[in-house]
């Protein structure tokens, strides 16, 4: 659609907000849509405010006097309906007294809650203290194009008393869905999950999907034993009395979902990502566990969720940082989080007891994890693999093994044959080719990237379905000419587990010491006997802790600790137990902590408090680690309020002597603000320094951070109305260069911040930042670089919420992954995409995978297969979504107000485009015009208005529609991009009660546009108009008849001018016995004129999956209730095509309620 019509519709619409009104505020819920009368509201509905946002055509019935609604029978399980209410329930009965009160012989009968069916829920199994929702379904399929095929679906939330002691919460769903669930929101709702969880005041006992954790830290917990594990499995928790004290139990078996890593990621500069998440050895791909990442930013934990500060993809394993963050080179970014581990069966126990006795408190732990070494899940290991793997220890980068694998002939499978060949040395090898013939191609492979120069294939640039490899060898001074490699790096069996016992004892209210010990097992290779003298390590822990002594009569209050901590050089963790920087304060670098040794160390702090904004802390902290660390650190927090002024101090100093060299590290931040009634105005001063000098010239050689930083800032406070913030920051960056540090960059960063109700129905936030870094050092870039990030959220309602309409507009620098995709193989009507073998070779060619439209054709699914090849890019996002109602008080009016308050519209207009165009003008405006096509590197747009005119109006009515949608994605081989434009219009009319007459034209252009795949290119215009007539005497039955005219033609100018002429009539017929059954049945006949080639992607689509001349297709439903909440479904549908067999596809399905 012209983009000039998208903007006269939104003008349009936007138009109507100066009109005014009031009402009262629309209420909307999804019904079922049952074959008897319910409840639809509480309250009595206005008649005339009913209204199905989905489906103007809908046909109700209100009873007034019961408060029900029925609709008219429908294909659809459920509808949204929206209405309004009046204040009272015109169907119930209102009085002080009830004659029953009067009735003399009232008090001598029984009292019989009364009950209306209308208000009953279906449930298979009726429970009086045991709440439960739900349903759980299993059906077949089959048919004589396609295989058998068993499906089921569950879905159940329990919560409620099993017995008078005894309560029971659950919850299972299994909903056959292979990937996990968008981390956009705080909330994730899990696809396939078991919970059980049987509970009272002393015990709990849970199984299924269950969390193993302990992460606590404080007096009674355990410091060194750590963890937190997403398994399947069971836990049982306990509390009891015991030797006149209390004690508390826990025990949890289970197998493992995943494995714990934690890794660095390095940011680029102003790039808000995606970030890919890279497994502990540096796994190209892993899938994360949903949930159970932590994202740090500079040591901060951060919140996950599309309006706070990052969103992440779990199955392609990408990090993505909203505008709230800001990104730069400096941004030190980790990632905690456990991913899908699927190479060994791996057993988890973890048990933990708490008993209290008087003044002191025991703690025991103990925790094991082991894979199952000969329960290899992704793998074969042969006996020469195991002897290979038992000769290597602890040397993990040596277990390669080969994954070529001999498994016969299969068709559509990628395969390869062996052939001798020599190489350019003169050296005789077997390598892999890749083959289609059955007599040959019997080997399969499975390559690992390794890095251009180490290995000896590459990968090919083909239309076939699947990755192809080709053996390139060596040139002629032996040196590797590919960058993949046959032979694969598999992971060992490993052993983990940890024992800890502690105890605190009570002195006084205030005071206590503790001390902990902790004995950990690390066994690298279950295999391997070899290097086990480095598997066992020890841990203790002890000190004293006061807290909050009083001091006289004055507000403060003052703590302190003294501890020592000490781990021995083989001492191996089950998750992290320190804070998140410990060892980076250190100027400990990631290569030498993979050396073992011992570590000592002190702490000692004392901290004087009256509040947060009156505090005084100092830490002293001695640490001796072997050879790298050997110092001292001391830090000093201060926060004082003189009257409206607060400032604020943290100061951080290290010294620390390595082996040859010294690191010292001095940050302290200063912080002082006003705080007046309405505003805060402040200034911040930062500085950290850190250089590692070597001790026998005295150069610097190394720094883990080296800036100066100044902080203008303006804020609100923080009960303000009208929150906003202005901040500009200054910041030196510098680098050791030539062993001395020089000026390497220097930043300017402005953001503004700004968020306020607009009156009681508007709200509006806005996030800005402008970041200009110029680079002091040329030859290590561009002399300045400048990057702009911009959020707008603004929420708002009009005449009494007539007008609701919501915008977000953000722009950024992001990275866009080249992906490729394969096709594979499911089981019939559960996929998307069909294959026809267009050139009769039996290979399956890209190109010949169509977008199935007959449910028993759909038996392949499209994957996208990531890679490591990003673009940078900018992007910029518009969503804006309208919805507008002229107040239904004009209805009782006349003239123009009661014309308007027929209509009513809703709009939507997302807009998502990332491009390299680095025009500011095109940089932010989601509809400037790309001059360059190749400018444009992936977008999604879509434009959807409908405008309506008596749309709840049972007599007549009609609706005009715009959609448009265009989307363009990057792949290794290029682009493709699909286009979709359809305007349409709906009129239909009531001559009588039992009669409705309809007429629906429409006109589409879809087009596909791909740079590799150029045959598969189109650009169809379509045309259509189809008059229909419903006939429904009763509410049990209906019928319809309907007859369409269809002109389909391929418009490309590099196209053959294909075309179809399609007419086609069908009649459909519906019967419903009340809360019993329906039964629904459809014919179509369609007689295609079409001119030419059948067997091709342009062919397909104006043929919509049939074939040329006369077309049948008929299809019967069949639902039956066989007892309160049991429900069987039989559908059968056919079609026969001219040249082509008879196809049938049966289904069956029985659903329970719960």
């Amino acid at each position: 659609m012209p983009k000039n019509y998208k903007h006269f519709f939104l003008l349009c619409s936007l138009f109507t907000i100066n009109i005014s009104a009031q009402n009262q505020d629309l209420k909307c819920r999804w019904v079922h849509t049952f074959d008897y009368p319910f409840v639809l509201d509480s309250l009595s509905v206005e008649v005339e405010s009913i209204f199905f946002p989905s489906d103007s055509t809908v046909n109700f019935d209100y009873n007034y006097s019961k408060g029900t609604i029925l609709i008219s029978p429908m294909n659809l399980d459920s509808i949204r309906v929206c209405y309004d209410v009046f204040p009272f329930a015109f169907h119930q009965t209102y009085a002080r007294r009830t004659l029953n009160e009067y009735d003399s012989s009232a008090l001598f009968k029984p009292k019989v809650p009364s009950t209306s069916w209308v208000d009953s829920r279906e449930e298979l199994f009726v429970t009086d203290q045991l709440y439960k929702s739900g349903s759980i379904s299993r059906g077949i399929s089959f048919g004589n194009n396609q295989d058998v095929f068993v499906n089921s679906n569950l879905n159940l939330q329990m919560e409620g008393k099993l017995t008078n002691n005894v309560n029971i919460s659950a919850v299972i769903t299994d909903q056959n869905i292979p990937f996990q669930p968008d981390g956009n929101t705080q909330q994730l709702q899990d696809f396939d999950k078991v919970f059980i969880q049987l509970y009272n005041d002393q015990f709990s006992l849970s199984a299924g999907d269950v969390v193993l954790q302990h992460q606590g830290t404080g007096k009674g917990e355990s410091y060194f034993l750590q963890y937190y594990k997403n398994v399947q499995g069971g836990m049982l928790e306990t509390k009891y009395p015991m030797l006149n004290g209390q004690a508390q139990t826990s025990l949890g078996i289970s197998v493992a979902k995943g494995k714990f890593a934690s890794i660095e990621i390095d940011p680029l500069e102003g790039v808000q990502g995606p970030y890919r998440v890279r497994g502990p050895n540096n796994q190209r791909f892993v899938v994360i566990l949903a949930g159970s990442e932590k994202v740090f930013v500079d040591g901060k934990l951060l919140t996950r969720g599309f309006n706070y500060d990052y969103v992440v993809d779990y199955n392609l394993g990408e990090i993505t940082f909203t505008n709230r963050v800001l990104i730069t080179k400096f941004t030190r970014i980790r990632v905690d989080f456990e991913f899908s581990d699927q190479n060994y069966s791996k057993s988890i126990m973890a048990a933990t007891h708490q008993q209290q006795w008087r003044k002191t408190r025991l703690f025991v732990n103990a925790y094991s994890e082991k894979d199952n070494k000969n329960r290899p899940l992704t793998f074969n290991l042969t006996n020469s693999d195991k002897e290979t793997l038992s000769e290597i220890g602890d040397n993990l980068d040596e277990a390669v093994i080969s994954s070529i694998d001999s498994v016969g002939f299969v068709e559509n499978q990628v395969l390869y044959k062996m052939v001798d060949t020599v190489d350019a040395t003169g050296n005789h090898l077997q390598v892999l080719v890749f083959s289609v013939h059955p007599d040959s191609a019997l080997y399969q492979a499975h390559f690992s990237q390794v890095g251009f120069g180490k290995g000896d294939y590459i990968q090919l640039s083909t239309t076939i379905n699947g990755r192809v490899f080709k053996w390139v060898g060596v040139d002629n001074n032996g040196v590797l000419l590919g960058d993949f490699d046959s032979d694969i790096l598999i992971a060992t069996p490993q052993k983990k587990q940890m024992f800890t016992i502690g105890v605190v004892q009570d002195l006084t209210p205030t005071d206590y010491v503790y001390a902990e010990a902790a004995f950990s097992t690390n066994d690298l290779n279950l295999y391997s006997d070899i290097d086990n003298e480095d598997n066992q390590g020890r841990a203790f822990k002890l000190g004293f802790v006061s807290k909050n002594r009083t001091l006289g009569s004055s507000n403060y209050f003052l703590s302190s600790r003294l501890d020592y901590e000490f781990t021995s050089r083989y001492f191996s963790a089950i998750d992290r137990f320190r804070y998140i920087e410990f060892d980076r304060d250190w100027s400990i670098s990631s290569e030498d902590l993979t050396i073992q040794n011992q570590d000592h160390i002190f702490n000692a702090e004392i901290e004087l408090k009256k509040d947060l904004d009156n505090l005084l802390k100092y830490q002293l902290v001695r640490r001796k680690r072997g050879e790298f660390v050997d110092g001292y650190q001391h830090k000093i927090q201060l926060a004082k309020g003189f009257g409206k002024f607060q400032i604020r101090s943290d100061l951080f100093k290290m010294s620390n002597d390595q082996m040859d060299s010294h690191s010292k590290w001095f940050r302290w931040t200063f912080d002082t603000q006003y705080r007046s009634k309405w505003i805060i105005p402040g200034y911040q001063y930062q500085v950290d320094r850190n250089e590692i000098t070597v001790v026998a010239n005295d150069s610097i050689v190394g720094s883990a951070m080296n800036f100066a930083a100044n902080n203008f800032y303006l804020r609100s406070v923080d009960s303000a109305k009208v929150r906003f913030l202005v901040d500009f920051v200054i910041r030196e960056d510098r680098l050791p260069s030539a062993g001395s540090l020089i000026p390497e960059s220097r930043s300017k960063t402005t953001r503004l911040g700004f968020g306020s109700n607009i009156g009681k129905t508007q709200r509006v936030d806005l996030l800005f930042t402008y970041r200009n870094l110029e680079n002091l050092i040329p030859q290590e870039g561009p002399k300045n670089d400048e990057n702009i990030t911009t959020r707008l959220d603004w929420q708002g309602s009009f005449l009494d919420r007539h007008i609701i309409s919501e915008l977000n507009y953000q722009v950024g620098n992001i990275r866009e992954l080249k992906r490729e995709f394969i096709f594979l193989s499911v089981p019939t009507g559960e996929g998307t995409h069909t294959w026809r073998d267009e050139n009769q070779d039996g290979i399956q060619d890209l190109n010949e995978f169509y977008l199935a439209l007959n449910p028993d054709e759909r038996n392949y699914a499209k994957f996208f297969l990531p890679t490591d090849d990003y673009v940078l890019a900018f992007s910029n996002t518009l969503n804006y979504r309208l919805n507008l109602e002229m107040p239904r008080a004009w209805r009782n009016s006349t003239g123009l107000k009661k014309l308007l308050s027929r209509f009513s519209s809703q709009t939507n207009w997302n807009i998502q485009r990332k491009l390299t165009d680095d025009r500011l003008s095109i940089r932010f405006s989601p509809f400037a015009k790309i001059i360059k096509d190749e400018d444009l590197i992936a977008s999604k747009e879509l434009f959807r208005s409908t405008w309506f005119y008596n749309r709840s109006h049972a007599k007549y009515g009609f609706d005009f529609g715009i959609f448009s949608s265009r989307n363009k994605q990057l792949l290794t081989d290029g682009f493709e991009a699909r286009e979709i434009k359809e305007n349409h219009f709906n009129i239909r009319y009531s001559p009588q009660k039992e009669f409705l007459l309809r007429f629906f034209t429409m006109q589409k252009t879809r087009k596909l546009a791909s740079d590799f795949l150029e045959t598969r290119n189109y650009i169809i215009r379509e045309k259509a108009m189809t008059p229909e007539i419903s006939w429904q005497p009763t509410n049990k039955f209906r019928i319809t008849g309907k007859y369409s005219l269809i002109d389909r033609k391929n418009i490309l100018v590099e196209g053959n001018g294909e075309s179809a002429n399609v007419n086609e009539f069908s009649l459909n017929l519906r019967h419903s016995k009340v809360q019993r059954s329906t039964l629904s049945a459809n014919v179509k006949y369609a007689i295609i004129k079409f001119d030419g080639e059948v067997n091709t992607a342009v062919g397909y689509e104006l043929l919509q999956a049939l074939q040329p001349g006369n077309n049948v297709l008929w299809s019967v439903n069949w639902q039956l209730k066989i007892a309160s909440g049991l429900q069987l479904q039989l559908n059968y549908n056919g079609r026969k095509s001219p040249d082509s067999p008879m196809i049938h596809t049966g289904r069956m399905q029985i659903n329970a309620l719960f």
